[in-house]
């Protein structure tokens, strides 16, 4: 196997994580809305908002991997912020989206 062909298979193994973590990243966010930051569920011993930033920090470190690895780059992060940015003041204009 050759070098490319090897980080096209860490690619894969990635992607399948960072979808994993995209699952419990949304069930997270689901409960502080539903529940509030502040709650622990029962058998747990951190809050949602904790298991958040965990689920966060995950998906970060992979996300950083993808980059030190060259397989996206600082500027397609970028784009994306820049995107994401012109949607919200989009959402703001339209009254649907306030300041917190």
């Amino acid at each position: 196997m050759k070098v490319d062909e090897n980080m096209l298979v860490l690619l894969m193994e990635e992607c399948a994580e960072i979808s994993e973590v995209c699952g419990k990243i949304g069930v997270r966010a689901s409960k502080i809305l539903r529940f509030g930051g502040q709650e622990v569920q029962v058998g747990q011993l951190l809050s949602n908002t904790q298991r958040l930033i965990a689920e966060l920090a995950d998906m970060a470190g992979t996300i950083e991997y993808l980059v030190d690895a060259g397989i996206i780059t600082r500027d397609d992060i970028d784009t994306k912020k820049a995107k994401i940015n012109k949607f919200l003041a989009y959402s703001k204009s339209l009254g649907t989206v306030e300041d917190s």
